[in-house]
């Protein structure tokens, strides 16, 4: 017995919370061969108290739908088989989890340290790190990352896996242009597959230096009040 559609893979979690699925290997009989399989759904196992049973006919995975999960509840489907003599037999999963909720993301800082930067001089370079993004329920599968003129976009770094690192570099080229925003996004998905992203406040190169201007009067007035000052105590 296997939680979940999907061919002989087992399911822990699941986001949805109006249907339960399976999949199993065909029974055997013996004798004679099986006419019918049910399905039906329990908060412990071989129990129906969710769901009474189904006929899906001779399939061998199915759903039941239109029930009301709770978030964080375990859920547990049992079948029974039916064989050409009246024989029943029954085998149920192992339980699947739901969880509803997405995770929850953490501060994406560009630049290299806790410290998030809004300007940087280099123009083929972009890097950030990030809080852990956290999820109590089924946790999250590791991190992607991305870079772009706006929150959310990724015209500049395409989405690039990272696993379970919190933090990235990638070389840029062309160079990026001076002035504009630039912005990093991380994302991650829980194993129930619920996605959430998290973008920075954006950064932007200045690869020019400070231009020295004249001396406001206001400062200049203040040193010659300064000097004679001065030299009135001398005198």
């Amino acid at each position: 017995m296997y939680d979940g559609l999907e061919r002989q893979i087992d399911r822990e979690f699941q986001s949805y919370t109006t249907r339960l699925s399976a999949n199993w290997s065909p029974f055997k009989s013996v004798n004679s061969r099986i006419l019918d399989y049910e399905m039906c759904a329990g908060k412990e196992p071989g129990t129906c108290d969710v769901s009474g049973f189904v006929s899906l006919g001779v399939n061998f995975k199915g759903s039941i739908t239109g029930l009301s999960l709770e978030h964080n509840g375990r859920y547990f489907v049992t079948v029974r088989a039916t064989s050409e003599s009246g024989y029943t037999t029954t085998a149920t999963s192992n339980g699947v989890r739901v969880d509803s909720t997405p995770p929850l993301g953490g501060n994406v800082r560009d630049g290299q340290t806790f410290m998030d930067i809004d300007y940087q001089v280099a123009d083929t370079f972009i890097s950030a790190n990030w809080d852990e993004f956290q999820d109590g329920e089924s946790d999250v599968s590791g991190y992607t990352w991305c870079a772009g003129t706006g929150k959310g976009i990724c015209d500049v770094i395409s989405e690039t896996s990272v696993g379970d690192r919190t933090s990235a570099s990638q070389q840029i080229l062309p160079p990026l242009p001076g002035g504009i925003p630039i912005f990093v996004t991380v994302s991650t998905l829980n194993n129930a597959g619920q996605y959430t992203k998290v973008s920075s406040d954006g950064f932007k190169v200045d690869d020019t230096p400070p231009i020295l201007s004249k001396v406001s009067p206001l400062w200049s007035s203040f040193l010659s009040t300064l000097l004679s000052f001065h030299i009135y105590w001398l005198v």
